[in-house]
């Protein structure tokens, strides 16, 4: 590895370690895929083929979509980790070894240039925390709000658990989740896993200081991480703005999103959309920031919080493309 700083002597110290990281992922990934091995490889494999077998002459499934949704459902918790887990960290050394094997020449580009950033006043960030605090107070009354559609499907699927009759008794029995059904449970892609990572933490720190039993709501504890994102991504557009225009153009941008309806509503739903407007503005500030100083701290953020953004919503995708193409 030291071999390829040797022949540029624009590598720095920074270059060095973005090769200690990329190897540190490759090792993580290689353990990932020993670790769960060919049995955790062909687990959905195996899980899909016996199914089939069974419901191939089953009457009951008449149409090709209900045999496939027998199928799908058929496919357990673990076996489904499992597999995606060892195809995934797969992809990820493909991935990370093209990196590294080509780092001579991407790394190349990125050496350190002309600081363009400066530090804005302490005035300005009194004015701009102060706005993300009034925009706090303006969003305290909508927290205990009851749970609407989206709220409530993942709140019972992912993130606290569900009645179910009991098959002995016939009477609603609460099964609370585990860990695992919220880490990888999101097998139609419709959940924000890091949202509900976030909300299960808060929503399980709130049950325990105050005794609530399985099965009760705390709607505040549930939408705080979404109300802290907001807040933060109020400061956020301010620092944006401040980089892009300047000093008066950051509190009039904090102040329009702390007052926007929409963003009032994103940051007081138990929803992820209230981190990915955080993350959003995160990846446009880092990429704006590493264009123009083509630092790797810069850069490591915009990519960090790509993969935040896609873990909170995977629909973020639509907005990422075109963001990576303009970083190109």
């Amino acid at each position: 590895m030291i071999s390829l700083f040797q022949s540029s002597p624009r590598f720095d110290k920074s270059s060095k370690w973005i090769v200690i990281l990329l190897v540190a992922l490759l090792a993580g990934q290689i353990a990932v895929m020993l670790t769960f091995g060919e049995k955790g490889r062909t687990a959905m494999k195996n899980r899909v083929e016996r199914t089939a077998a069974k419901i191939i002459n089953n009457e009951a499934y008449k149409t090709a979509t209900e045999r496939e949704h027998r199928i799908f459902r058929s496919i357990k918790l673990n076996e489904f980790v499992s597999s995606c887990s060892w195809y995934s960290a797969a992809f990820g050394s493909i991935v990370v070894s093209i990196l590294l094997l080509s780092f001579r020449w991407w790394g190349a580009k990125i050496s350190p240039a002309a600081k363009f950033f400066s530090l804005p006043s302490w005035r300005l960030v009194l004015w701009i925390l102060g706005i993300s605090l009034i925009a706090l107070t303006m969003r305290l009354p909508r927290m205990d709000l009851g749970l609407y559609n989206d709220e409530a499907f993942n709140f019972t699927r992912y993130i606290h658990g569900q009645f179910e009759n009991d098959a002995e008794s016939g009477n609603p029995k609460f099964h609370k989740h585990n860990w695992p059904q919220t880490l990888w449970g999101n097998r139609a892609a419709n959940n924000g896993v890091l949202f509900s990572i976030l909300a299960r933490v808060s929503h399980d720190i709130w049950q325990k200081s105050t005794g609530a039993v399985d099965g009760e709501v705390g709607e505040f504890a549930l939408r705080i991480p979404s109300l802290l994102a907001g807040a933060a991504g109020i400061s956020v557009i301010g620092l944006l703005a401040y980089v892009c225009i300047g000093a008066r153009a950051s509190v009039i941008a904090a102040l329009l999103t702390a007052l926007h309806p929409w963003h009032l509503r994103y940051s007081t739903e138990a929803r992820a959309y209230g981190i990915v407007m955080l993350l959003a503005t995160t990846i446009l500030l880092s990429l704006i920031l590493a264009i123009r100083e083509g630092r790797w701290r810069w850069w490591l953020l915009f990519g960090g919080a790509q993969a935040l953004c896609l873990w909170a919503y995977i629909g973020s995708v639509y907005f990422l493309i075109p963001t990576n193409l303009i970083a190109l």
